[in-house]
């Protein structure tokens, strides 16, 4: 029995894998892995469609056809091998499985099964190594930049990104979340996850032998770049000039910075009437750059980065702690050796260019 290969496909490898991405949903790493952007670009050639959360089926889909019991197996044999994590023998399957089902498509199809020998071998080194790193928002940008080099030179390995607010990660890290790098925007989420500094850690460590302080950071006064306040200090907040702030949550580092250098300055009681507070410090930036709040206090580089005008920079005799990035492999990575790699990148040269030209001194 033939049926369409339309149906085929939806009734199978559709639901398939919207099962797999529902029980790894916390682990799309792991699918990113066995499906990289190369072999889903590969397979959407071959098959004249694209794979972007959704298939697409062009119209010369439906006039071929495939043998269901043949696609059935293929999605028993698939999930088994997915179940025991053989990613190299699913790529396999898959390439023979795509040169069989073409191969009775028709002349249109003699190119491919001319190119039949080689696919498997294509496939087989397009595999490349997942580093999850978690990290501050603030570093949005220049791992950004960083990304684009280091995979440029390691073409073998993804980086991975994660952002958001330093507490937010870290709780995620001690939920079970997949992760090999962790850099926070203060101490004190690295400290609670460091089984040298707590007494009684959870399950989800690092390993304190990697711990590094690798950025040094600065919390500044900022508003619009096109304010025509006359806002030039701290103090300014609890005055007339203005009337609304704009801080990050006590449960991160910036709002934690924050709430320490206004209690310094004795003004934090009295400005609580105009203070809107954020889940993270990009969330700040953002209001103050769309003129939501008059100021609002953010690290240098965020300033720097979404373009607003620094009106003032807090000093060691305002802010007594200082604005420390650590960084930490997790104990329970399973890419140590090249999620070293790239931490050593990070203190290298070329990363150092990046880091300094938004703002950020690189801890020597």
């Amino acid at each position: 029995m033939e049926i369409s290969f339309k149906g085929v496909i939806l009734t199978n490898i559709t639901c398939l894998f919207e099962n797999e991405m529902l029980n790894y949903r916390r682990k799309t790493s792991k699918i990113r892995a066995i499906f990289s952007k190369g072999i889903y670009e590969l397979i959407a050639e071959a098959f004249s469609l694209r794979v972007k959360g959704e298939i697409l089926w062009p119209s010369v889909l439906k006039r071929t056809k495939l043998a269901v019991d043949t696609v059935v197996l293929l999605s028993k044999i698939t999930v088994f091998l997915l179940e025991e994590n053989m990613r190299r023998r699913v790529l396999v399957l898959m390439a023979l499985f795509m040169v069989f089902s073409l191969s009775g498509c028709g002349k249109s199809n003699e190119n491919v099964k001319k190119q039949d020998s080689n696919v498997v071998e294509d496939l087989e080194n397009s595999e490349k190594t997942d580093i999850v790193v978690f990290s501050a928002t603030s570093l949005t940008e220049t791992l950004d930049k960083i990304k684009a080099i280091y995979e440029e030179e390691n073409k073998n390995v993804s980086l991975v990104y994660t952002f958001d607010s330093s507490g937010t990660l870290k709780t995620q890290i001690e939920e079970g979340a997949k992760c090999d790098l962790f850099i926070s925007a203060a101490q004190k989420q690295i400290d609670s996850l460091d089984p040298s500094v707590k007494t009684e850690p959870g399950k989800y460590i690092i390993d304190p032998d990697s711990r590094i302080n690798l950025l040094e950071n600065k919390v500044t006064l900022a508003i619009p770049n096109n304010s025509q306040k006359e806002i030039s200090d701290f103090k300014d907040l609890n005055t007339d000039k203005v009337e609304k702030i704009a801080l990050g949550n006590s449960d991160v580092p910036v709002g934690q910075y924050s709430e320490e250098l206004l209690k310094n300055l004795g003004i934090w009681d009295s400005i609580q009437d105009k203070v809107t507070y954020g889940s993270n410090v990009k969330e700040v930036t953002t209001w103050i750059s769309e003129g939501v709040v008059d100021a609002g206090i953010v690290y240098k580089t965020d300033a720097y980065s979404a373009g607003l005008k620094v009106v003032f920079e807090a000093d060691e005799s305002l802010l007594k702690t200082p604005v420390i990035y650590p960084a930490a492999i997790l104990d329970n990575s399973e890419v140590k050796e090249e999620t070293e790699k790239f931490l050593e990148f990070l203190k290298g040269e070329k990363a150092r260019e990046i880091f300094e030209e938004v703002g950020f001194k690189v801890v020597d």
